[in-house]
């Protein structure tokens, strides 16, 4: 999800969750203020300082330019090295058929990660300079969409178990690449979590508030919107599309969640990757290679990997599903509900780990007969499985179930 609600203070403005209607108090900067409803964040306020966000920035660009370009692990099989930088699992992947896989990878790696550095930059150095630059909410908005899609974080800890996987069969050194990409997720975790969407769209425009009659407030940057009777609206500062409910919501979450459980199947069932080595070869499965490492002694790395690749996906179909009935049928504990949408929405992203860790091993493991790893079916179903789980979630509009909630 993007951030919260976003309104000047002493404004009144509902929930994006469930659509209470509430008065967003004077308060300190760096506070939050919660929905008296459903208890979801209404408004972040957090601290402002151009000159620090704007050094964040063009530290980020720095830095993901050196992880890019630098080498970022090199692995050594019986007197065999093989060098990898963040891009070499997207080209192994392509070269080995899988374009689809390859392009996700690119895109949570690279495209989603670059768009939004270069975004950021367009609209914080002109207001450095005390200007606006063309369309600055627009870019914004594409800015705040992007985020849940950059997956640099999830690398982190897709390495630490590409290393753990690899360890017993060769040496791995840490190259300089991975030294600017640890400083990297650093700088994006602050930029992220720190910078507050709100300063920027008051910039472009002052709020109105959403709340009234015939009136909705713009889900990305909170500006009020009149619909005019009709069900869909442009808002007029950031260009977004502007609805009082998602459109076909339950319909298209229906579609998602069912194409993600079919491919749930084939995703666990069929081999993830296949590795050979000395001539030896054998396909695993996302499942047995968890079993790999819980042998090994290695459970907390099994854990990770079993949590979030086959529990997340699993109890994101589930708890989809269940929201699904909950709007369907109605439900006395919207609260609880809403709550669930939340976990979802939030966890979905780390199935992209198993993905990740496979970019990894393909990229490194190329070593003709000494030891190969490359890509199995199973990896293109379970990466179409994380992307419509995450779509499934994206499409849920929260507010249905409070429109259907049965009175206790």
């Amino acid at each position: 999800m993007s951030d919260a609600v976003l309104a000047p203070l002493g404004q009144v403005v509902a929930c994006r969750d469930c659509d209470g209607v509430q008065c967003v108090p004077d308060q300190p900067w760096g506070g939050n203020f919660s929905c008296f409803r459903c208890g979801g964040v209404l408004v972040q306020r957090r601290h402002r300082d151009l000159d620090f966000f704007l050094a964040v920035t063009l530290g980020l660009a720095v830095l993901f330019f050196l992880a890019a370009s630098q080498t970022f692990l090199t692995i050594d099989v019986h007197g065999t090295s093989q060098d990898c930088t963040m891009y070499s699992g997207v080209l192994a992947l392509a070269d080995a058929g899988f374009i689809g896989l390859a392009g996700l990878v690119g895109f949570t790696l690279f495209g989603a990660p670059c768009a939004r550095i270069i975004g950021l930059l367009y609209v914080l150095v002109p207001l450095r300079a005390g200007r606006l630059a063309p369309r600055t909410a627009e870019v914004f908005r594409w800015v705040q969409k992007l985020g849940p899609w950059a997956m640099l974080d999830v690398l982190v800890l897709a390495v630490i178990v590409a290393a753990v996987k690899l360890g017993e069969l060769a040496s791995i050194e840490l190259g300089p690449g991975m030294a600017a990409f640890l400083g990297l997720v650093v700088l994006w975790t602050v930029s992220r979590d720190r910078l507050d969407p709100t300063w920027v769209f008051e910039a472009v425009a002052p709020t109105v508030s959403g709340v009234g009659p015939g009136r909705t407030a713009c889900e990305v940057c909170g500006q009020g919107v009149a619909l005019d009777g009709g069900d869909v609206q442009k808002c007029s500062r950031c260009g977004g599309r502007v609805h009082a409910r998602k459109p076909n919501s339950l319909a298209r979450t229906t579609a998602l969640v069912a194409g993600a459980a079919l491919l749930y199947v084939p995703a666990n069932f069929y081999p993830i990757l296949n590795f050979e080595t000395l001539g030896v070869s054998g396909p695993q499965t996302i499942l047995s290679s968890v079993g790999i490492l819980f042998a090994s002694g290695m459970w907390p790395i099994a854990s990770i990997l079993f949590f979030a690749s086959i529990l997340v996906p699993l109890l994101k179909l589930v708890g989809l599903s269940t929201l699904i009935a909950v709007v369907r049928r109605g439900s006395d504990r919207p609260v609880e509900a809403t709550r669930m949408f939340r976990l979802i929405d939030y966890i979905g992203r780390w199935s992209m780990i198993d993905v990740l860790v496979l970019a990894l091993l393909v990229s490194l493991v190329q070593m003709g007969s000494v030891a190969t790893i490359t890509p199995g079916i199973g990896a293109t179903c379970f990466g179409a499985v994380v992307v419509l789980t995450i779509l499934g979630a994206q499409s849920f509009d929260p507010r249905l179930i409070w429109d259907t909630r049965r009175k206790a």
